[in-house]
C-alpha cells in the first residue's frame, strides 16, 4: 500500500524552494469625466496576468497530467494515477487586457432626471484564453473558456 509520502509519483517537483516565485502584476484603472452639454464619459481598463497552469490552481483538472493506466503495471496498482509532467510555475496563459467605455447624458425636467447611456465592454474585442484543458492527450491545450467578445448595452435611469 502506497501513501503520498512513499509514492514516487507524488515526489516530482516537490522541492519548490529551487523554483522562482512567480510574481505577476495586474493593473486596473477607472474614471469618469464630465463633458460640456451634460455629457459624462467613463472608462475602465484592466490588465491582468494570465492564469497559472499548474499546482497553484485549486482545480486539479487544470494541471498537465498523464494518466498512468492500471494495465501498465499488471499486478501493481488497481487504479489509474495522475503524474504531473511539467514543473509548477512554468506555464502561464496569455495576459488579459480589457477596456470598457461608457457615455451618459442627463436631462432634467423639474425635479425629475432622465439619464440615457451606452456602455461598450471589451472595446478591442480581445479574446484571451481564461482556462484551457491540461489533461495529457489529443485535447491538451484546448481552450475551455475565453473572454466574452465586444458587447454594447443601452441603459436608462429615471430619478424622481
Amino acid at each position: 500500500y502506497l501513501t503520498i509520502a512513499s509514492d514516487p509519483n507524488a515526489q516530482r517537483n516537490c522541492d519548490q524552494t529551487q523554483l522562482d516565485i512567480p510574481y505577476r502584476h495586474g493593473f486596473k484603472l477607472a474614471g469618469n469625466y464630465p463633458l460640456p452639454l451634460g455629457l459624462m464619459v467613463g472608462m475602465s481598463a484592466v490588465s491582468l496576468p494570465g492564469a497559472l497552469l499548474g499546482s497553484a490552481v485549486a482545480d486539479q483538472s487544470l494541471w498537465t497530467n498523464w494518466n498512468v493506466p492500471a494495465s501498465l503495471f499488471p499486478g501493481g496498482r488497481t487504479q489509474t494515477v495522475n503524474v504531473r509532467l511539467d514543473e509548477p510555475g512554468s506555464q502561464w496563459l496569455e495576459r488579459w487586457n480589457q477596456l470598457d467605455l461608457n457615455l451618459r447624458r442627463v436631462f432634467r425636467v423639474g425635479r425629475a432626471q432622465f439619464e440615457p447611456g451606452v456602455d461598450v465592454y471589451n472595446v478591442f474585442n480581445s479574446n484571451p484564453v481564461l482556462t484551457e484543458n491540461q489533461q495529457f492527450g489529443s485535447s491538451l491545450g484546448t481552450p475551455m473558456r475565453i473572454l466574452q467578445g465586444r458587447l454594447m448595452r443601452l441603459t436608462a435611469q429615471i430619478n424622481f
